[in-house]
């Protein structure tokens, strides 16, 4: 499905503070976690973080050329065959699961996984709501929702080059190389999980 979404992870900056809980004792929070977003500055009382419906269809489109590093223009998306129609009925028929933060109305930024393969597929921001942990949240409640699903190994794909802010973001929240690299040249870097026993029964 990355081939098809044109390797949409966003460049997301590395943030300070402890890491997530997809990143620490076995991908289970801890009773002395602090809350997600805590800050003095941000605007976390106001946010809402929420499962992608397909109605988000548009507005994520839309929202994907205005990243700040590797943005893909309706237009782009549409030669790769993306369009919100396409978005829509992927996140519809379970494909494309996902989650959106929006702060009122507007849609500030999302996290999308291929439901088969495990893939972080997307990972997108506003740039000024950069810094304020948003692209963490995001990015564990997927890996969340694709741990429950029962895989226990995620991979993205991520730019290979330093001086990319994705390139620190994701080794900063526990992601490896794997030594592989993409069809678009990208570096392959995995998160790998361990399935909860209530996840492990309801397969037997």
């Amino acid at each position: 499905m990355a081939a098809v979404y044109a390797r949409t992870c966003t460049a997301l900056p590395p943030e300070t503070g402890d890491l997530p809980a997809t990143t620490r004792d076995n991908h289970e929070r801890r009773s002395d976690d602090p809350p997600f977003n805590v800050s003095p500055t941000d605007m976390s009382a106001t946010l809402i973080y929420r499962p992608a419906c397909p109605a988000d269809a548009e507005a994520c489109v839309a929202l994907r050329g205005q990243t700040r590093q590797n943005a893909v223009s309706r237009e782009r998306l549409a030669e790769l065959g993306i369009t919100p129609a396409s978005w829509a009925e992927d996140t519809r028929c379970g494909r494309l699961p996902g989650h959106v933060c929006q702060d009122g109305e507007q849609l500030l930024g999302y996290c999308f996984g291929d439901a088969a393969s495990g893939e972080i597929v997307v990972l997108a921001l506003l740039p000024d709501y950069e810094g304020q942990g948003i692209g963490r949240r995001l990015l564990d409640l997927m890996v969340q929702t694709l741990r429950t699903a029962g895989h226990q190994r995620l991979f993205l794909g991520c730019a290979r080059d330093p001086a990319t802010r994705s390139h620190g973001f994701y080794r900063h929240l526990g992601w490896r190389p794997t030594g592989e690299f993409d069809a678009l040249g990208d570096e392959v870097l995995e998160l790998t999980l361990l399935v909860s026993a209530a996840t492990s029964s309801s397969k037997a």
